[in-house]
């Protein structure tokens, strides 16, 4: 069973491990007869499609769980309503017919003062856009984001764009962010971020 929510408002400060023990105790909370793994230390059987970086505002969020017994997706989001704590939206559940492993990408938006509308198109139509990502074991690797992101629309301090965000590559949302805020010399300049969709190697949206 998946079940897509938000997370936004207060919640986005949430780290995923708090979200994971959150979702834990409001499906208890709610009734739902989820599956508990086997061995020494029992818990939910939970998956989340990838982690959500704190502060970000997440639209199109899934958890997949498994259950006891069978139940009607309509009944189990009936059983879901005001469960989870302010800030955590459930907006749909549904069979999942698809992997996680099938997401490859993933779709934002981010919103910044108008009167950097200017500095951003300059900023993206640099030749390269050099940071440094945290790699595996502590390592930290030189990447070029000018070749990772794609623009999809731009202008009076919104734009859409996505990155990659699957098992084979992830480029956090916040390296984007951080590197605009350090083009324009302003560290506190107000940035929010949305997660908007999932998309699959094809860029088709993921559900």
């Amino acid at each position: 069973m998946r079940i897509r929510f938000a997370k936004k408002d207060s919640a986005r400060f949430i780290s995923h491990l708090d979200l994971v023990r959150t979702a834990g105790r409001s499906l208890k909370r709610a009734g739902i007869p989820v599956y508990y793994t086997q061995g020494f230390n029992p818990h939910p059987y939970l998956v989340f499609s990838p982690p959500l970086p704190v502060g970000v505002t997440g639209l199109c969020e899934l958890l997949d769980i498994r259950l006891d017994r069978p139940l009607f997706p309509q009944s189990v989001l009936d059983m879901l309503k005001d469960s989870f704590p302010a800030g955590i939206e459930v907006q749909r559940v549904y069979e999942e017919v698809r992997s996680f492993n099938e997401i490859a990408y993933a779709r934002y938006q981010m919103y910044f003062p108008s009167e950097y509308t200017e500095k951003f198109s300059e900023f993206i139509a640099q030749d390269h856009i050099c940071v440094e990502k945290r790699a595996k074991k502590g390592r930290f690797v030189q990447i070029d984001l000018k070749q990772e992101f794609e623009i999809e629309t731009a202008g009076d301090g919104k734009v859409t764009f996505i990155l990659p965000c699957g098992n084979e590559k992830n480029i956090g949302v916040a390296l984007f962010s951080e590197a605009f805020r350090g083009y324009v010399c302003v560290p506190e300049l107000p940035v929010g971020l949305f997660r908007i969709d999932f998309l699959d190697s094809a860029k088709k949206i993921f559900e």
